[in-house]
């Protein structure tokens, strides 16, 4: 990490690159607060250099709420999955796997706090994405129906969860192109 910072500078793509996989092994031990800087470092050569709207800014978003959801520290974790979210809708569309995996991870959040229809929005736009989406394996798709109709129950809606999912895909023929309908 040093020589990058002599060689090429501290303000350097390569440089926070260094600075992240430090991070990333920190957060792996538990040291969260060294974590927490480096994560920090990176991120602000990433938004300098390469702007907002980078593929490697949006990494560091992700990396920042990750370690944010570990700790409990959800408010955190929330900002930086929405600053990562909008970066992958705009770069990669919504129905790339990137973006589900950050759909899921939104929904996760959501249901750890109780907000169970928050989480329902994103568990939906999950299992649309996965369902109609050729070459997904069985288990992610079994997973997210199965996240979804857990997160349905806790909702306590009074229709037949699959009464509710057949209309809800009736409503969106375009899955996971557009939001579901709540």
């Amino acid at each position: 990490m040093y020589i990058w910072e002599r060689v090429l500078g501290k303000d350097h793509p390569d440089t926070a690159t260094s600075y992240n996989n430090l991070a990333v092994l920190y957060e792996k031990q538990e040291r969260y607060q060294e974590a927490e800087e480096l994560y920090k470092k990176s991120l602000c050569i990433r938004e300098k250099v390469l702007g907002n709207n980078h593929p490697d800014t949006a990494t560091s978003y992700s990396n920042l709420a990750i370690m944010y959801d570990h700790q409990k520290k959800y408010c955190m974790a929330e900002k930086f999955y929405l600053k990562n979210l909008g970066i992958s809708e705009r770069i990669l569309g919504k129905s790339h796997q990137d973006t589900i995996y950050i759909y899921n991870n939104l929904a996760g959040l959501y249901y750890k706090q109780g907000k169970y229809t928050d989480a329902l929005f994103y568990f939906l736009s999950v299992y649309k994405a996965l369902e109609f989406k050729p070459g997904l394996d069985i288990a992610n798709k079994k997973a997210a129906y199965m996240n979804l109709e857990t997160t349905y129950n806790k909702c306590n809606m009074e229709e037949d969860f699959k009464q509710w999912l057949e209309e809800k895909i009736k409503q969106d023929n375009s899955l996971a192109l557009g939001f579901p309908v709540f």
